[in-house]
């Protein structure tokens, strides 16, 4: 099993920092990593990012940390000078999983469809990000697992508080949750450690 895989199994977790506008993002990922966050996502077009993630391999060198929002070869090869440990898409992208697994990264690429999580899943990579998650519900997740039992399917996109327990229900591995952990009322921290009370596993 994957180290990304066995990590979401196990916390059931995946932090998504997504800071477009700029913003403290060193800050705010050092809240969420320090109330327990131990895979963290933070989006390539998050300004500083690529600055951002060796310094937090030091702080946090138990962390798994990622690259999301991956498009093209060359964020592939700048996440990985900057010491990340995988790279997420937000739907197939070949050349980008060809370039991770050449690089020794991990890859977790976007799918919505059967075909797209089946073919993703073949092709190689730790786990299948199903975005939007929203879209379809829980209903299309629990729907999609029924035939392919044994791809490992990550909720992503529109996942809240209101719906998360539906999503494990219907047999996600894990949850990744963005606005709920960086805009959530009480801060980073807070919001981390309600989000990590809620998908422990039972």
């Amino acid at each position: 099993m994957s180290a990304l895989l066995e990590r979401l199994r196990d916390t059931r977790l995946l932090v998504i920092l997504r800071l477009r506008d700029g913003g403290d993002v060193l800050g705010v990922a050092r809240q969420a990593l320090g109330a327990g966050v131990s895979c963290l996502e933070v989006t390539a077009d998050t300004p500083g990012v690529f600055e951002a993630l060796p310094l937090l391999a030091a702080d946090f060198p138990g962390a798994l940390l990622g690259v999301g929002t991956v498009l093209e070869v060359v964020t592939v090869e700048r996440a990985a000078r900057a010491g990340a440990r995988f790279v997420v898409t937000p739907a197939a992208r070949p050349l980008v999983a060809l370039a991770a697994a050449e690089l020794g990264l991990e890859f977790l690429p976007g799918a919505f469809t059967p075909s797209e999580a089946l073919d993703a899943w073949e092709a190689g990579c730790a786990a299948v990000k199903l975005f939007p998650a929203s879209s379809g519900g829980p209903r299309h997740f629990s729907e999609l697992r029924g035939p392919l039992p044994h791809v490992p399917l990550v909720a992503v996109g529109g996942v809240s508080l209101e719906n998360a327990a539906k999503f494990l229900d219907a047999g996600a591995v894990a949850l990744g949750v963005g606005s709920g952990i960086t805009g959530a009322p009480g801060g980073p921290a807070a919001a981390a450690r309600e989000w990590l009370a809620l998908t422990a596993p039972r």
